[in-house]
Order: C-alpha cells, then sequence, then structure tokens
C-alpha cells in the first residue's frame, strides 16, 4: 500500500476530504521524526514501540586496502511490536501524540484520536504500507518453520538524516598505522553481509507481491528466450553481409565517380561540334 492509496483509505472511513487527511498525516509524521530526534520513545497501544539506537563510533576495515576508518556516532529509528505495558510511561502514548497534532492542525482532539485509530488500524491489518518521509511497515514470518508473522519498519532515509542531524558534520577519519583506539572493529565483508540478508528479507517479504504483479501482467506478450535468441541472430552482421555492405559502398562511390566525369565529356563534346559548325561557316564565306 502506497502513501496515496492510505490517505485514501483512511479519507473513505472517516468521510474526510483527501486534503485534510494529507494534512494530518504529514503533522502525525513531523511530530515523531521530531521526538525521536528529541530522543523521546513513542507508545502506541496493542501497536508497538518507536525510540532510537544509538551506534557508537567504532572501526571500520576495508578487506582490500587494509585501510582504517574512524567512523562517526549513528542513530537508527526502531520499531519494536513487543512491548511490556509499564513500559509505556517513560514517553508519549497515543493520547500524548493526539494532543500535539491538535497543537499544529485545525483538527478537534475527537478527529485527531479517530485519525490515529484509523491510522495504526490500517497499517496493523495490512501486508506493507509505505508512508512518505517516515518508512515501511512489513509483515516478516519470524523464522522459517514458524508460520507466526511479526511486523518490521524501515525507517525512511529523511526520517534516518532527521535523527542524525547532530552528526551530519560527521565524516570517517582515516587513521594512521600504530594508532589503537579501544573501540569495536567492523570489515567491509561484515557490512555487505548484512545488506545481503536485508535484501533477503525484503525479497521474502515482497514474494507474494511480486507473484500478484506477474499475474496482472499476463495481458502483455512475453517473448521467450529462445525467441529473443533468434532475433538477435536475425540481426547481428555475418560476415556475408558485411562483405555485401562493403560491395555495396564502392559500387555508391563508382557510380558517384562515373555522373562528373560524364558531365565533363557532355560538355567537351558540346564545345567541340559548336567549334567544328562555326569554322564550317567562315569557310563558306570566305569562298563566296
Amino acid at each position: 500500500m502506497t502513501n496515496d492509496d492510505l490517505v485514501a483509505l483512511i479519507s473513505e472511513h472517516l468521510q474526510w476530504p483527501l486534503p485534510d487527511v494529507s494534512d494530518v498525516l504529514d503533522c502525525t509524521v513531523s511530530i515523531i521524526g521530531e521526538k525521536l530526534a528529541e530522543g523521546v520513545s513513542i507508545f502506541i497501544d496493542a501497536f508497538g514501540k518507536f525510540s532510537i539506537s544509538k551506534k557508537n563510533e567504532y572501526i571500520f576495515v576495508h578487506s582490500k586496502s587494509g585501510e582504517r576508518y574512524l567512523m562517526p556516532p549513528e542513530i537508527d529509528p526502531v520499531f519494536d511490536s513487543l512491548i511490556v505495558d509499564n513500559e509505556s510511561s517513560d514517553g508519549l502514548n497515543i493520547h500524548d501524540l493526539a494532543a500535539l497534532i491538535v497543537s499544529r492542525n485545525k483538527t478537534t482532539i475527537e478527529g485527531a484520536s479517530n485519525f490515529l485509530d484509523e491510522l495504526f488500524s490500517i497499517i496493523r491489518s495490512a501486508q506493507r504500507v509505505e508512508i512518505d518521509r517516515w518508512g515501511t511497515f512489513m509483515l516478516q514470518h519470524e523464522n522459517q518453520n514458524n508460520s507466526t508473522e511479526a511486523r518490521v519498519f524501515i525507517p525512511d532515509k529523511s526520517l534516518k538524516d532527521l535523527v542524525n542531524k547532530p552528526f551530519a558534520n560527521f565524516e570517517p577519519t582515516l587513521l594512521n598505522e600504530g594508532f589503537e583506539p579501544d573501540l569495536m572493529t567492523i570489515s567491509d565483508s561484515e557490512e555487505e553481509k548484512k545488506e545481503i540478508i536485508m535484501s533477503e528479507f525484503v525479497e521474502t517479504v515482497l514474494i507474494d507481491q511480486a507473484v500478484e504483479t506477474e499475474i496482472e501482467e499476463t495481458a502483455f506478450p512475453i517473448v521467450e528466450e529462445e525467441e529473443a535468441v533468434h532475433e538477435i541472430t536475425k540481426c547481428a552482421p555475418t560476415e556475408k553481409s558485411v562483405s555485401k555492405t562493403l560491395y555495396s559502398k564502392k559500387l555508391v562511390k563508382k557510380k558517384n565517380l562515373f555522373v562528373p566525369i560524364m558531365g565533363v565529356v557532355a560538355v567537351a563534346a558540346a564545345i567541340l561540334f559548336f567549334f567544328r559548325a562555326d569554322r564550317k561557316t567562315r569557310k563558306a564565306r570566305s569562298e563566296n
């Protein structure tokens, strides 16, 4: 489900105009981002907890060059769908979030509460929901042997940039040999491994949607691999076709040379004809 789909569905359920739903959703996303940047957690009953996790400075080792870099701290927005009820006292709850929406938007506290209830109800029941500037919520099987699904959250880049604003000017620093700070060391091979695991996870979660998309696209003709290879073979230039092309170019050149030569010959013949005719005329006059 895209951001536009979400707005349309909330509009239909609450009977709100689309612009009003879009404004309240943008306001909600902004508030959540700002509070996370301040280090404040947000608890949504029967849904989960939004918080941040700070990754301290660490040493990054390039596996090929062996160069070591001091990497700056990094903050990750985190979502946990399994929370304990007594933890909700440590941060904002859905009622606090509704009050903040009212302070920035023209809606009432009842309208803001209804909006939030509808928003999280849709996210809870959907397989996948994308929300602009916030992130993507997806259902994932906890393991291959277990049919139980857990909801995961992949933060949007703009949200990650917002919570990492204090470290925006920090850059990786190349370390000199012999300098050994007491920090955790991570190689780029480990980073690649994390990226592979993440890509496999996303692929697994979206496999059902990919199948549905393929079914919808059956109206379009599919070119088989053998047909494609056959077409490429037909279009590929052979030695014979190249020779023909070169021979044709030679004929064109010969024809192009033949035309101006014939023109010169014609002009010379005309001059000679008139010259001889003029001599005969003069001779006849002299005899008379």
